[in-house]
């Protein structure tokens, strides 16, 4: 996310090429066994050292305005099995090689995380953009 906010990017569409990370943490999203909203993450899952083979990431804000990096992906664990969901970015580190990853600006709104009462959840959602940030 750094490079991207020095260049001035604060909202993207990313697909991420693959790559490796020494350590990745992930959560699914099944639906709610409460009912009271359509998902509920799960708690954390270490898969360890892992492959990712294919991801795509939104860069937006958080509910307090910070930087904000929401992917999904598909990764390929060191005993071979392949898992997918939610990635843990800040949980996650990427291995020795940099891992490529094509970037759309999306210059003419924002993604901020906001309340969605559809889902009964915080999503990140586009919003028209602020000029005084």
């Amino acid at each position: 996310m750094k490079p991207l906010y020095e260049m001035g990017v604060k909202n993207a569409s990313t697909t991420i090429l693959g790559g490796f990370f020494s350590q990745l943490q992930y959560c699914v999203a099944p639906p709610d066994p409460s009912g009271q909203a359509v998902i509920a993450y799960t708690r954390p899952i270490n898969a360890g050292s892992a492959c990712m083979i294919f991801g795509n990431a939104m860069l937006g804000k958080n509910i307090l305005g910070a930087p904000l990096l929401h992917c999904h992906a598909a990764i390929r664990t060191e005993s071979g099995q392949i898992k997918g969901g939610h990635i843990l970015t800040e949980l996650s580190i990427i291995g020795p090689e940099p891992i490529s990853v094509l970037v759309t600006s999306l210059d003419d709104f924002e993604l901020r995380v906001t309340f969605d009462p559809e889902t009964n959840i915080s999503l990140l959602q586009p919003h028209q953009a602020r000029r005084d940030e």
